[in-house]
């Protein structure tokens, strides 16, 4: 079977229980594409993931896009990407021509309330998981602090924080080489 359409089927999988968007899909992608087909390493998967959330689009679709070209060249990217956007289309279908009959229905609501946790701990377990792997040092805890706060009190768009945490986390990377090169010049000299 051609790589483009394992990624279609795997990718198309994923979609039907990525409730709750891209935060909530990151355990599935992790789960199929590192754990179960072994086509990329864990820590690759929060690397594309990151790209993934700082350009604009959609998360899901954008870390999918990403990973299968990573797994399979140009044509892997948009097979991913579609079939991880096809259930959604077709849930969103179902739902837009069936729902609106059937929305006051008890058994409906009772389903929509046990969705809603089941979501928000997907996304919590996702956040858990990206922190054990991010959060490595007093700088990226310190980077995450401020993120929150600023995203919690003040009106600054998540962009600007994206954006901001990438500048400084460049900056740092010049600084720390700058640094060891200036170090290991002293230290010539000394010789």
């Amino acid at each position: 079977m051609p790589i483009s359409l394992q990624l279609f089927l795997s990718f198309f999988k994923v979609g039907w229980f990525a409730f709750g968007g891209g935060y909530a899909i990151l355990p599935l992608y992790e789960a199929e594409l590192a754990e179960r087909r072994g086509w990329i390493k864990h820590e690759e998967i929060l690397d594309v993931y990151a790209v993934g959330q700082s350009v604009p689009g959609v998360i899901a679709i954008n870390t999918a896009t990403l990973l299968g070209y990573r797994v399979g060249g140009r044509i892997g990217g948009i097979a991913a990407a579609f079939g991880v956007m096809l259930p959604a289309y077709l849930v969103i279908l179902f739902v837009a021509v069936v729902l609106p009959r059937f929305k006051e229905y008890r058994l409906v609501q009772a389903a929509l309330m046990g969705i809603r946790p089941a979501v928000a701990a997907l996304i919590l377990r996702a956040s858990i998981q990206l922190g054990k792997k991010s959060l490595l040092d007093a700088i990226t805890w310190g980077v995450a602090a401020l993120t929150v706060v600023l995203m919690l009190f003040s009106p600054v768009h998540p962009a600007f924080l994206i954006g901001g945490a990438a500048v400084l986390g460049y900056g740092l990377f010049l600084g720390s080489r700058w640094a060891t090169k200036r170090i290991l010049r002293l230290e010539g000299q000394e010789a």
